[in-house]
């Protein structure tokens, strides 16, 4: 999620500027101001939710 909108990625999504690698990373390609903000990742199974967030702050573009 950024800012409270999903991101719409799954673990092997490596076709756009916004990658997520089956590692669980996040990619960021060709990095805008637009790409700052919150960003948080919410991991669920059958036993409960893990979340974790940072902020992206862009500077030097």
């Amino acid at each position: 999620m950024k800012d409270g909108r999903p991101l719409g990625l799954k673990p092997g999504d490596v076709g756009g500027r916004l990658k997520m690698a089956l590692s669980f990373e996040l990619i960021i390609t060709e990095l805008s101001a637009a790409d700052a903000g919150l960003y948080i990742c919410v991991a669920s199974n059958e036993y409960g939710e893990a979340h974790n967030s940072t902020f992206i702050t862009v500077v030097g573009i």
